[in-house]
């Protein structure tokens, strides 16, 4: 029976989905503590919060969480007391409130946003997702972004599944109007401090468990929508491309791609070499797709294209079907300014498909399709299935330093620690904080 993997990509104003690879870690739980500091400016207080048994409402289980409020310079407790019921579900967390004699869930935490989100009701905006470790444990972090009361002004925070978020235990309201300081200072479970707030700033963790994928394979199909075809035929019209059969070009052995429409239309060779995946180009010339070996930090310059670069700012891994692919977030500049955010995942391409690792610059970003050969057609990526068994071999990370060769762009070798920008890592380009 032939097993079939399906992914659809739907991209926003940024980005596609990232979907965690560990399974979901619940913040609500008996045996949950969480330890605050909060100041409006002219007062300090230590809040406790603390989960303290459930309830039932309409069928959902509801934790009760209750708060004890210490005055940090004095060590009294000047409050204590219910700070009402929690819910969650669907990897969200709510509050509920009552407002205008009726109660309604309120969201402060969405576990499920992605890359270029904002949460609903601020101008909050992930802007990254990655995974960090801490004590023996691997944690999904985001990172949100809002911009401050000043023009130019930036805030910033994480969420932490499992922990909260680093602005308190959680976000409550839009940070540019909350005044004063809230800050997440330690997180117990049964008595044990699982998190502090030094965690949130832990380096990411590279961590990928995926076994890699082949891209060009045999058995392998890309799914297409040709919408100018649609505007010129006024029907649907789907292709897809596949892998069938070798050749043998230069010495290497290429696999052979054909499109399919009416009938089989040879469209090119490509192969894939430790990662690096290649197309033929006419004359005999091989073009670098993809590079799926690339780190976090290195840079990724289109052949062709020296006004553009992009760099590999995540990690992660993705599940189609419970099936682990491995893929890369790279974030798109050309001229030197920040344009979109795009992904590369392993045995599927891009949102592209395998025609173009990314969008040509002169793109809209908001829209599902890119234009290749400027104009001459016009395609919109719709998934990849897989006919075969893929002999993926397990990939394992590493976060041990290793000694480096750091060479600036005139070939220079760097010593000491070198100043943030562009620099040539053992062999790549690789942009250094």
């Amino acid at each position: 029976m032939r097993k079939s993997l399906f992914l659809l990509f739907l991209l926003s104003a940024c980005f596609g989905s990232l979907v965690a690879e560990e399974a979901y870690r619940p913040m609500l739980k008996e045996g949950k503590e969480w330890n605050c500091y909060m100041s409006n400016g002219r007062y300090e207080w230590n809040i406790v919060f603390s989960v303290n048994g459930d309830t039932i409402i309409n069928g959902e289980r509801c934790f009760k969480m209750s708060y004890k409020m210490i005055d940090q310079h004095t060590g009294a407790t000047v409050g204590e007391g219910n700070n009402g019921l929690y819910l969650e579900k669907d990897k969200k967390v709510y509050l509920r409130q009552k407002i205008r004699d009726s109660w309604n869930w309120r969201l402060l935490c969405d576990f499920n946003l992605q890359v270029g989100d904002k949460k609903p009701g601020t101008n909050q905006q992930v802007v990254s997702i990655d995974y960090i470790y801490v004590q023996g444990a691997w944690y999904r972090r985001f990172h949100l972004r809002e911009p401050g009361e000043f023009e130019g002004d930036v805030e910033e925070g994480y969420w932490v599944e499992g922990v909260g978020s680093s602005r308190g235990l959680l976000d409550t309201s839009s940070w540019a109007v909350t005044g004063g300081t809230h800050k997440l200072i330690t997180c117990y479970e049964d008595g044990k401090c699982i998190f502090t707030s030094e965690n949130f700033e832990h380096m990411p963790s590279g961590k990928t468990d995926a076994p890699r994928r082949m891209l060009v394979r045999e058995d392998k199909e890309w799914w297409y929508h040709d919408s100018k075809a649609e505007m010129y035929l006024e029907e649907p019209y789907d292709f897809y491309m596949y892998a069938d059969g070798d050749t043998l070009i230069n010495g290497l052995q290429w696999k052979k791609i054909y499109q399919k429409r009416a009938e089989p239309i040879y469209e090119k060779a490509m192969r894939e070499d430790n990662g690096r995946v290649y197309e033929l180009r006419p004359g005999g010339q091989e073009r670098l797709l993809f590079d799926f070996s690339l780190k976090v930090g290195d840079v990724y310059e289109p052949a062709g294209e020296p006004h553009r670069m992009m760099t590999v700012i995540a990690i992660d891994t993705v599940m189609v079907e419970d099936v682990a692919h491995r893929r890369l977030l790279l974030m798109q500049q050309v001229n030197g300014q920040t344009t979109d955010l795009t992904t590369w995942t392993e045995g599927i391409g891009s949102e592209c498909g395998i025609d173009l690792p990314a969008y040509w610059s002169d793109m809209d970003p908001k829209v599902v399709n890119h234009t290749g050969g400027r104009n001459y057609y016009h395609l919109q990526f719709l998934g990849c299935k897989d006919f075969g068994s893929d002999p993926a071999s397990v990939a394992t990370a590493t976060s041990q330093p290793q000694q480096r060769d750091i060479l600036d762009l005139q070939g220079r070798r760097v010593t000491g620690q070198p100043k943030p920008g562009i620099y040539v890592v053992d062999g790549k380009k690789r942009v250094l904080q």
